[in-house]
């Protein structure tokens, strides 16, 4: 059961949450690994945590990834993560969602009603309780077929959100407000 993160690993990521939350896990699921995408200031300590935890064996840190290598670990992965404290649109989420992945976000995400389904396309955790996140991604590691479902549905979800869609809808938007007419 292979969870991924990407993104920068600065405080408002909340990383730290992740790996507190994945140790839990590793307790029912010890073939469990997490795969941490990107770089940041909190690279070292978060890499400290992990000692500390005693995940140095099954947290791998593979820095910054260039998008097609990236691309291979979306699509190698069967959960992906974003346990942002701070974010808007969450592209990375999208960009799981595209690869089929049941994705797990915060409910501190501006757009994760916008992105997840509860229990549709994944879940919307608690950034405040580790036993949320863990529990989620209990669920899933114990359910392929589920996986399957949900990264289904999201790859369904993502399809709204491709960019010469919402070009579309943009264009056609300021077409309207900027048209002549009444405005009375």
């Amino acid at each position: 059961f292979t969870v991924l993160y990407a993104g920068r690993l600065g405080p408002e990521k909340n990383i730290g949450y992740l790996l507190k939350a994945f140790g839990v896990l590793r307790k029912s699921v010890p073939q469990a690994i997490l795969w941490i995408a990107g770089r940041g200031p909190q690279g070292p300590s978060l890499q400290s945590l992990c000692r500390q935890l005693g995940l140095a064996d099954s947290v791998k840190f593979l820095g910054f990834l260039e998008h097609p290598t990236l691309a291979r670990y979306y699509a190698a992965c069967d959960v992906f993560v974003l346990p942002s404290l701070v974010e808007t649109q969450g592209l990375v989420v999208m960009e799981a969602m595209w690869f089929g992945r049941p994705v797990i976000v915060t409910k501190a995400i501006v757009s994760a009603e916008e992105l997840v389904e509860q229990g549709v396309n994944g879940y919307i955790v608690d950034p405040d309780s580790v036993a949320d996140l863990s529990q989620r991604l209990g669920i899933l590691a114990e359910d392929p077929a589920l996986r399957a479902e949900q990264g289904e549905a999201g790859r369904l979800r993502a399809n709204a959100y491709r960019p010469e869609l919402v070009v579309g809808v943009l264009e056609s938007a300021y077409r309207d407000l900027l048209a002549p007419g009444d405005r009375g």
